[in-house]
This record gives structure tokens, C-alpha cells and sequence, in this order.
């Protein structure tokens, strides 16, 4: 059962899991920021010259931390570094999977670290 096109679904399956980390922590980042229009901004209110004020950082990032430290940040790039590099012979892109799961974990522990340290100060 370890054919070509059985290593090459590994190899999909594991992409598919680091996409939906991806897309979990640019939630939390888009949180963080505070951009128009993103899960943070709240409601635009204006300032005495006309500027848009937002929330402050440490309630955006009390909002992101759910995000940025859930679980699933944690065990979806390592089901998906598991699943590319177990069987009888790993998948060709396993190198690439495995640090692509090594970038999103740093850039989710970094923000989430920021964001931690924003709603405890």
C-alpha cells in the first residue's frame, strides 16, 4: 500500500493541515493588527481631529491569543510533519513539509509571546 499515488496524498494531506494553521494564526496576526475591516477592529470610533481610533493593543491582543496559542496551532503541523514523514519511505516534499511546520510554529509562538505580554502589561 506504499505506491507513488499513496505518498503523493500523504504529501497533500499534510499541506492541507499546514494551510489550516496558516490560516489560524493569520487570523490571530490580522487580530493583533488591528486593521480595518479585521476580527479585532471593533468599532471605528474618531478622534477630536477626525482620525479613526480603534481598540487599544492589549484588548486586540487578548482577542488574538485564542488564536495564536490554541491547540490546533500546535497539532496541525505536527500531524502533518507525521503523516509525510512516517511509512515505508517518506513523501518526496517531507523536508519541505517539516519546515514549513517549523516556520508557522515560531511565527505563532512569537506573536502569541507578543500578545501575551501585551494583555498581561
Amino acid at each position: 500500500m506504499d505506491s507513488e499515488e499513496f505518498r503523493r496524498a500523504r504529501a497533500y494531506a499534510a499541506w492541507i493541515l499546514l494551510v489550516a494553521a496558516v490560516v489560524e494564526v493569520v487570523i490571530g496576526a490580522w487580530t493583533l493588527s488591528g486593521l480595518p475591516g479585521g476580527p479585532g477592529a471593533g468599532s471605528q470610533a474618531t478622534h477630536f481631529f477626525g482620525l479613526p481610533t480603534g481598540k487599544p493593543f492589549s484588548l486586540r491582543a487578548e482577542e488574538a491569543i485564542p488564536n495564536l496559542l490554541a491547540f490546533t496551532v500546535t497539532a496541525l503541523p505536527v500531524a502533518a510533519v507525521l503523516l509525510a514523514t512516517l511509512g515505508r519511505r517518506p513523501s518526496d516534499t517531507a523536508q519541505q513539509v517539516t519546515l514549513t511546520a517549523v516556520t508557522i510554529q515560531t511565527v505563532a509562538l512569537a506573536l502569541g509571546l507578543v500578545a501575551w505580554l501585551a494583555s498581561v502589561g
